[in-house]
């Protein structure tokens, strides 16, 4: 059998031998940043390069099409946080079909005619290939086949023995718990588009807003107000943050109005990054222009208060 070969894109330094770990790496939350972090101590102690193996798509897209599955970031922002770190290079693996086809053996065959790698970290539930049935019994043997050194660390937790993970910080967000999702990542949730032309709602009453559309793919905070940062042209403003159907003027498309206290420019075809801080509120219908001015005033209140 003709084996698919890898399509790889890389990032960063170009790899000699090296160390490496691979993962999704959807978020670049603590527990991937203490990985990282093991194996650049690792790899310096070997006088090797570091570097981390990431798919893209995720493998759950391929794998299972029908599940709507939700990104934490866009793959340029990963890269990025990846990159922060201080992590020697980044290769983008394409994940398809045949590549979801192979076994752990195969695979890291595969990689290793690509990559040289001499050492391969990765966490105590790591599992690779086909049904994910190279657990890290099975990748010991083949890393014997090989010849590469395999390790592993322990998975992270927070201080309430949460598993630090992907998964459990979609449900952060997804619930707007804003605070616990930005422990998680160790820093602050963010998401960033281009400013849109708005319908100008907020300009009429005497908030004006930049507004932003949701990235497909990428996961939803939960509908309400939020104390909020806000990068333009490398300038943070504090801010609030609304993410909603505004039942009040009847609309139903979920939409980013954010509201920047202390900035009087033209933000229209910008780029703006909006750092999310707390949740302040449920969304609420209100009955009239008025409550929802009233409203808008305690929230800037509030979201002052937070952000002092």
């Amino acid at each position: 059998v003709v084996l698919h070969d890898l399509s790889l894109k890389h990032y960063g330094n170009q790899m000699g031998e090296c160390a490496i770990t691979i993962g999704v790496f959807d978020g670049v939350h603590l527990g991937h940043a203490f990985l990282i972090n093991q194996l650049i101590q690792d790899a310096k102690s070997l006088n090797l390069k570091h570097g981390v193996v990431s798919f893209e798509p995720h493998p759950i897209k391929i794998i299972n099409p029908s599940l709507e599955f939700l990104y934490i970031q866009k793959i340029e922002e990963k890269v990025q946080e990846l990159s922060k770190i201080g992590i020697d290079f980044i290769s983008l693996l394409q994940f398809d079909k045949q590549v979801s086809e192979m076994t752990g053996f195969e695979f890291l065959k595969k990689l290793k005619e690509k990559i040289d790698f001499k050492l391969l970290l990765v966490g105590e539930d790591f599992k690779l290939g086909k049904n994910r049935e190279a657990d890290i019994q099975v990748i010991k043997e083949v890393a014997k086949e090989l010849n590469f050194k395999m390790q592993t660390i322990p998975l992270q937790n927070d201080a309430a023995s949460t598993t630090l993970s992907s998964t459990n910080i979609r449900k952060s967000i997804t619930n707007g718990q804003i605070k616990l999702t930005n422990n998680y990542l160790g820093r602050l949730f963010s998401i960033s588009n281009i400013v849109k032309q708005g319908d100008q709602r907020g300009r009429e009453l005497g908030f004006p807003t930049i507004n932003i559309d949701l990235i497909d793919d990428c996961i939803i905070p939960k509908k309400g107000v939020y104390a909020t940062y806000s990068k333009i042209d490398d300038k943070k403003y504090r801010s609030i943050t609304n993410i909603g159907i505004r039942p009040t003027f009847g609309k139903s498309d979920i939409l980013v109005e954010t509201h920047l206290f202390d900035y009087n420019g033209d933000a229209y075809s910008s780029h703006v990054t909006i750092f999310f801080v707390d949740f302040i509120r449920d969304e609420i219908h209100f009955n009239n222009h008025n409550e929802l001015i009233n409203q808008i005033n305690k929230d800037i209140k509030v979201a002052k208060k937070i952000l002092s």
